[in-house]
């Protein structure tokens, strides 16, 4: 569904690599101005800007003109905290911690920025740092005498106030407290343009064909300084630095890959070599306050799903664990309208990351995967999200989303539970509406229960569990009038808002994969990377697998969309696309149940084409789609390493044949099974991208792609 969105001024917004401002709003779109070219405009309406937005062309930055997101940007290599590694990432999460706990007694005037005053208050702000840290640490597990809780020593006050300062000046963001230590050290040559143009002519004699060894290059090289030195000696000049082995050898290897093979074995040998095989490039706001709470569910369920209850019979269903499932629940302040709706066993991190993200994307397939009559189109982009004091959102996790979002967060003190009364009052919605009406309620208090038997008369799986909440979030609450909205029904207070005022939009793909994405490290080879058993390139990894020397690639997988994944190539994250066609949109459920069927219906066959897995995916059922859409939202969502473990036990030895306009043929397939099921191919049509009410010239890559007979796609984990 087309929404209406708000930009604000400082939105900066890419599209097909030309950067454009925000010039002003209209019932219908957004007017953009070219930054390169000033008083140049660009037209675009909310449905072309909807439907760019889950591909690779559009990308949003919010407040980007922003001057702490300036000075957070000359500081910073990355632009997210998830691109960073997790010590740092830590250590920047502490920190603002540390902060946060100074502003909360600065803004109470119970410190001052001077030295003396953070020393004399350092016992304060000590106590309620460990506080925080204690509460996530105890996160999943029950606080006993005597366990280790680890902590760290606070800074010296000259520091913390250094700290207070950068975070100040970043917009309180935790990125703007990430260590400096790129920029540390002494980067400049230690040897003089003499000694560097004499080991550059002795590292060349190894770029020869069939030429020297390393250790030869090396051994000759400290014999010509030694020989340089003496005449230099006799000619009373400065002598020379001599260099050692390992600094000899560093220059050996950061030799352009691709050149030093080209030189010493042939052009042809590094041409098949470093053969590049692969089908082609492609070319395709109410959220002011959001408010996010969790909830021990009133009613007593089966800890499984249903697909296992089906096949049970009633006496082993009775031995089926029984308990009670926490509920995460996100609503917008505005208009009431729930936002996100999650099943947890216990309160953790990953799954109020998980909620966070539902707020983000439509979630009208969801509800109709519930049976729900009306639409969950209610999302978008985030400015504030309210919080308690729980050990989920106050997880580095928690909190490295909500930054990459550009997001911020306010968690009132514990035990006020009136400033974020909105959500609260509905969980006493639901436990005096929907709660009576199942099976295993629990009830307030053992008065009230009576001697009903809450764990005997438990009867609902997980997936039926959250299938009655949604129904009931999404058809009755939506639809009825609410006080709050002086008799208006949230629905209506939402669609006549956003006509209003415009919703924020949600994150564009770059920035899902990023916040959100499944992370993972794959080897590089010819063919690109491969997830889930599907190959995925670009410009960036190719040059890299022939000019690159770590061919390991960090990854960031939307697991609702493996049409394309964002890789980490040098220092910069790139779009890849899958180089099959057919993935875009699937999910990885989608992707794991085609790939099942494939495996039961061809036992003995290995390849197979394009179309046959088109063909297979389409035909999932309606029922298995809502099932599967129903377990995403369950304590079953699959985790990075169950994943990992699926992919190496599934995709191992199948293979994919490529339509005949294929790139270039790779290397025979090494196969156990071998052969290959030879299907005729079809032609394959690029999904069109709505165009711009006025648009700019782009250019086309104008270099012809060579598409020889034939070539095949192996999907083997190694």
């Amino acid at each position: 569904m087309t929404f209406h969105m708000r930009f604000e001024e400082s939105d900066r917004i890419t599209l097909r690599d030309t950067a454009y401002k925000i010039s002003a709003h209209t019932d219908t779109g957004v007017l953009l101005e070219h930054i390169d070219h000033p008083g140049l405009r660009t037209g675009f309406t909310f449905a072309e800007l909807s439907d760019l937005l889950s591909t690779q062309d559009l990308r949003i930055e919010r407040r980007y003109f922003d001057e702490a997101n300036r000075i957070n940007a000359l500081r910073n290599a990355y632009d997210f905290l998830s691109h960073y590694p997790a010590k740092v990432v830590s250590a920047a999460l502490w920190q603002a911690t540390i902060c946060d706990v100074f502003y909360q007694l600065y803004f109470r005037g119970e410190v001052q920025k001077t030295t003396a005053s953070v020393k004399a208050a350092l016992a304060v702000i000590k106590a309620k740092t460990r506080e925080a840290l204690e509460s996530e640490q105890f996160m999943d597990r029950s606080r006993r005498g005597g366990a280790n809780v680890q902590d760290k020593l606070l800074p010296a006050p000259s520091t913390l106030l250094k700290w207070v300062k950068a975070y100040a000046e970043g917009g309180y963001r935790p990125i703007a407290l990430i260590p400096q230590y790129h920029r540390s050290g002494n980067r400049s040559t230690r040897f003089c343009i003499h000694a560097t143009s004499l080991m550059a002519r002795c590292v060349d004699k190894y770029l020869t064909y069939k030429g020297p060894t390393k250790e030869q290059v090396v051994a000759d090289t400290i014999f010509a300084f030694k020989d340089e030195n003496a005449l230099r000696l006799k000619r009373g000049q400065e002598l020379l630095r001599v260099p050692s082995a390992r600094t000899i050898l560093r220059r050996i290897a950061e030799l352009d890959p691709y050149y030093v093979c080209a030189t010493r074995e042939g052009i042809a040998y590094a041409n098949n070599k470093f053969n590049l095989y692969e089908r082609g490039v492609r070319t395709t706001r109410p959220l002011e306050r959001v408010e996010m709470d969790e909830w021990k569910v009133d009613v007593i369920s089966l800890l499984a799903p249903s697909g296992l209850l089906d096949h049970l019979d009633p006496a082993q269903i009775a031995r089926i664990k029984s308990g009670r499932r926490w509920l995460y629940v996100a609503m917008d302040h505005a208009t009431r309208c729930i936002l996100s709706m999650r099943l947890a066993e216990s309160p953790n991190g990953e799954d109020a990351v998980r909620t966070l993200e539902e707020i983000t994307r439509d979630k009208t397939d969801d509800a109709r995967a519930m049976g729900c009559a009306t639409g969950w189109h209610y999302y978008g982009g985030i400015f504030t999200v309210v919080t308690d004091q729980g050990s989920a959102f106050i997880s580095e996790r928690f909190r490295e989303a909500l930054d990459g979002l550009g997001a911020t967060t306010e968690r009132p003190p514990a035990g006020a539970p009136t400033l974020r009364s909105t959500i609260e009052r509905l969980f006493r919605t639901l436990g005096l509406k929907l709660m009576p009406l199942l099976a295993g309620r629990t009830y307030g208090n053992p008065k009230e229960r009576g001697d009903y038997d809450s764990k005997y008369w438990a009867s609902l799986s997980d997936d039926e569990l959250i299938q009655v909440l949604i129904l009931f979030v999404v058809d009755v609450y939506h639809n009825q009038p609410h006080k709050g909205l002086f008799g208006e029904t949230p629905a209506n207070c939402w669609d006549r808002l956003s006509r209003e005022y415009g919703v924020t939009p949600p994150p564009d793909g770059h920035v899902r994969r990023a916040v959100f994405g499944t992370r993972q490290t794959r080897k590089l080879k010819g063919n690109g990377v491969r997830m889930f058993g599907i190959d995925y390139t670009c410009q960036a990894l190719r040059e890299h697998f022939i000019h690159g020397h770590d061919h390991d690639i960090e990854l960031r997988v939307d697991e609702r969309d493996l049409g394309w994944i964002s890789v980490k190539v040098g220092k910069k994250w790139y779009p890849a696309s899958a180089v099959q066609s057919g993935f875009d949109g699937v999910s990885v459920a989608e992707w794991q149940e085609a790939a099942r069927a494939l495996r039961s219906k061809y036992r003995k066959q290995a390849v197979f084409s394009e179309a046959v897995v088109r063909k297979s995916l389409a035909q999932i059922s309606g029922i298995n789609r809502a099932a599967m859409k129903r377990r995403a939202l369950t304590p079953y969502r699959h985790t990075a390493e169950q994943l990992q473990r699926s992919e190496d036990a599934l995709y191992l030895g199948l293979s994919i044949a490529c339509p005949q306009n294929a790139a270039q043929t790779p290397p025979p397939d090494a196969d156990l099974f071998g052969g290959e099921l030879d299907v005729q191919p079809k032609p394959m049509h690029a999904s069109p991208t709505p165009a711009p009410l006025e648009t700019a010239n782009h250019p086309e890559p104008t270099t012809p792609i060579h598409r020889p007979a034939k070539t095949t796609w192996t999907l083997e984990e190694t």
